[in-house]
């Protein structure tokens, strides 16, 4: 709107105007009246869009210009498609990490009915003001509107056109509009050092493909937060084992867990029953359920609070003389105030995945 009205009075007052210029233009405006916009996801994605159009469409429009009219329409707003996609799937695949395989079929459906339901509904707008809107008018828009909605409804459930859970972090995204840029400004005029540009732009993206593929090598114990169940999560490389005290439920689409998966480029996924003492890295870890049982003449290194437990921390502390006890979100906030105020006493540090989110044992665990 901002945008087009800056077109609008270009008009009135019979100056030029150039689209990239009055796009950025509304772009300055938006900032200097909320500077949080920028941080906004549909404000970033909606100016890319708008912005690659506005780039590539002439390009596209180069290649071909048919002549028949109903052909032209359906590549016009297949350019289109193509030109907002190509500006936002990198950004998008690092907000939403999927891709949506249908958005072909959706745009020549949607954006010719857009039209309609737009120029229809300023006149329906004028009409009812007036008070001389027919009936038979509102519910042939009400008709068009819900037709529009029940074909979103029906792609958005058209789960097998829709690729889920894409690695693709905040790297990868600079990456990938470093060469779309190179290669755009290549095809728009080529020059040696645009071709350059572009073999650079490559090979800056393998690199970071490279740096991805070693960062997400590494070796993960993570004690996860979640409300009313104890997760705890081994990564090797790409290969993940999560083991819970709910086998009923699987968590491997539920939060945290698959936002951890994403993240992490998790390839190999399985689920465990929780065990009750474990090993990881030379480091003895204890969980502690409702019973709180424990061993009295072992040495711990972690103590795991989980299920409320009953145990009597003062004395658990003195017989096993952990380095660390973690609390994790099946326990009472009362349990876990009383648990750090004994911690801070004696000195022992305590971690609740609460309010300090999930503690993760690197390779080379530390402890103070």
């Amino acid at each position: 709107v901002t945008m087009f009205s800056f077109f609008a009075f270009a008009s009135l007052i019979n100056r030029k105007t150039n689209s990239i210029n009055t796009l950025f233009l509304s772009y300055f405006l938006l900032i200097l009246i909320n500077p949080l916009w920028i941080f906004h996801v549909g404000f970033q994605l909606s100016y890319l869009a708008v912005f690659f159009i506005l780039w590539i469409l002439p390009l596209f429009n180069k290649l071909y210009n048919p002549q028949n009219f109903f052909i032209k329409k359906i590549w016009d707003i297949l350019m289109v498609t193509i030109a907002a996609q190509l500006g936002i799937i990198p950004l998008s695949l690092y907000y939403f990490h999927q891709f949506p395989g249908l958005f072909f079929l959706t745009n020549i459906v949607v954006l010719p009915f857009l039209g309609i339901l737009l120029g229809a509904g300023l006149i329906i707008i004028i009409l009812a003001v007036l008070n001389t809107l027919p009936d038979w008018l509102a519910l042939s828009y009400n008709f068009l509107i819900g037709s529009l909605n029940s074909f979103i409804n029906w792609v958005a459930n058209q789960d097998a056109f829709l690729i889920q859970d894409i690695h693709f972090s905040i790297a990868l995204v600079l990456g990938s509009y470093l060469m779309i840029f190179s290669f755009v400004l290549l095809w728009k005029k080529s020059s040696f050092n645009r071709i350059l540009n572009c073999l650079l732009s490559i090979l800056i993206l393998i690199g970071i493909l490279i740096w991805e593929a070693n960062k997400n090598s590494d070796n993960q114990l993570v004690f996860f937060h979640k409300n009313r169940t104890s997760l705890i999560g081994y990564k090797q490389n790409t290969a993940f084992v999560l083991f819970r005290n709910d086998s009923t439920i699987n968590f491997q689409d539920s939060y945290p867990i698959k936002g951890y998966r994403v993240e992490k480029n998790i390839s190999q996924y399985s689920e465990e029953k929780l065990p009750q003492i474990f090993s990881y890295r030379g480091k003895i870890i204890l969980r502690l359920d409702s019973l709180g049982i424990y061993p009295k003449t072992s040495k711990v290194d972690i103590v795991w609070l989980s299920f409320s437990s009953q145990v009597h921390l003062e004395r658990m502390i003195d017989s096993l003389q952990p380095k660390l006890i973690i609390a994790d979100g099946n326990n009472y906030i009362s349990y876990v105030n009383r648990w750090r105020k004994t911690c801070n006493e004696k000195k022992l540090p305590f971690h609740f995945t609460g309010t300090e989110g999930a503690y993760i044992l690197n390779f080379n665990p530390k402890f103070q």
